[in-house]
């Protein structure tokens, strides 16, 4: 029985264990089946990792053009409102709003905004005008992010345009005004 060395793993295997090849020397490929097995597989796992990166790259770029259409952009807009109807949505909305650990003050900050919501007449802190109930938002006199507490005293009513017209800033309120309620 004819044997050959295995270029791959060094063994020496008989020629059945190795796949005929007409065009090589000795009529058999160069590394026993096993092995040739091994690098076809590997082959094949890195043409096929190419081809998802290559595909992943191009269905990118198919969604961003998309996104840039009409109906792109009314289905972004339906996938954002039913995310924000999840529960992970308002965990994060409730860790990023930060209220008080204290519960007595955390009460007296939720009252103040239910106050907000149901008040019939309420006037801007900021520019005094009286406020729409769709427009009235409640407003940090020291924004959050810049130090200010979240705390009933550091909270006003403010009008839309007001509260995003002075941007992350500290603000006084006009003499004689007061949180609008």
């Amino acid at each position: 029985m004819r044997k050959r060395k295995c270029t791959a793993c060094g063994a020496v295997k008989a020629l059945g264990e190795f796949y005929i090849h007409r065009r090589s020397p000795g009529g058999h490929h160069a590394a026993c089946k096993v092995c040739h097995r091994a690098d076809v597989n590997a082959r094949r796992r890195r043409r096929l990792a190419e081809d998802e990166a290559d595909f992943r790259a191009r269905q990118r770029a198919a969604c961003r053009r998309y996104a840039k259409t009409a109906k792109g952009r009314a289905a972004g807009a339906a996938a954002a409102r039913r995310y924000r109807r999840t529960a992970k949505a308002r965990a994060r909305r409730a860790a990023r709003t930060r209220l008080p650990a204290d519960a007595e003050a955390r009460r007296r900050i939720l009252e103040y905004c239910e106050a907000v919501r149901t008040a019939k007449k309420i006037h801007c802190a900021f520019c005094g005008r009286r406020i729409p109930k769709p427009d009235r938002r409640v407003a940090h006199l020291v924004p959050v992010s810049r130090g200010g507490a979240h705390t009933r005293e550091n909270l006003v009513v403010a009008c839309a345009r007001c509260t995003v017209s002075r941007a992350p800033r500290p603000v006084r309120l006009p003499a004689g005004m007061e949180d609008g309620i």
